[in-house]
């Protein structure tokens, strides 16, 4: 039985990586944002220097924090400055998500739940699609998972740590996309439903700390400029909207 399921979740790795990895150069998605993350990254190398603001948001004029620009920088500079090299880094982790999906699965529902969900989401032309191309939000999927799994692994032993790693998931997966905010009360209603009230305080004081640590250079950055994205981002969540549909009473 163990081989079988050695076999059969090797295959889906292997499927997975069939998927996500052939011919990527040859079908590699670059456009104008691609271009200029590969310049920030380029000089990122070559100049030795850090930066601490990521790619700008799709709408709001407000940024994203910068480890994209971190993880994706060392892909750039091992393929010799080639820009394939952010998208294997991409499809690295769609591939590690299909394992990590189903670890998460065969250890919370079973193995063949597991395995069924793997398989469709190692072969799922959309998933796959975005995991060919360099683009920020692309690993979201990993660190949610992650997180989630983190979170489920430290209610079920019990230990800090798996809470720690929940946090610093989330550190990164905001990073990569604002929308990882959702990630904030569903984590919340799974502590809460899930371990002890006295305990609470001290899980989300680790969580916290977990995710400072890996937020931390889009931190120190907005903390050195007085805040400026914070300041945007609270102004676009909170001003009157400028267009859809509207109601007048008469």
């Amino acid at each position: 039985k163990v081989k079988i399921e050695v076999f059969l979740i090797v295959l889906v790795i292997l499927v997975a990586a069939f998927f996500r990895l052939w011919q990527i150069r040859d079908t590699v998605v670059f456009l104008g944002d691609e271009g200029r993350d590969m310049i920030v990254m380029r000089n990122m190398i070559k100049e030795l220097k850090p930066v601490f603001l990521g790619p700008t948001a799709s709408v709001g004029g407000f940024y994203l924090g910068p480890i994209y620009y971190w993880m994706g920088a060392p892909f750039l500079a091992l393929f010799m400055f080639d820009p394939v090299g952010p998208s294997v880094m991409v499809a690295l982790f769609g591939i590690a998500t299909v394992f990590l999906l189903y670890k998460f699965l065969k250890d919370a529902v079973g193995f063949w739940p597991a395995i069924l969900a793997s398989s469709l989401y190692a072969v799922a032309p959309l998933i796959v699609r975005y995991s060919r191309s360099s683009w920020n939000p692309n690993p979201l999927p990993f660190f949610a998972l992650l997180q989630i799994y983190s979170l489920y692994m430290g209610l079920k032993s019990k230990k800090l740590i798996y809470f720690a790693v929940a946090g610093a998931s989330f550190g990164i997966a905001i990073q990569l996309h604002y929308l990882a905010i959702m990630l904030v009360p569903i984590s919340a209603l799974i502590i809460l439903v899930n371990s002890n009230f006295r305990k609470i305080p001290l899980i989300i004081t680790v969580a916290l700390a977990g995710s400072l640590i890996t937020f931390s250079p889009f931190l120190l950055f907005e903390i050195k400029n007085h805040f400026p994205n914070f300041i945007t981002i609270h102004e676009f969540v909170t001003r009157d909207a400028t267009h859809g549909y509207k109601t007048t009473h008469v």
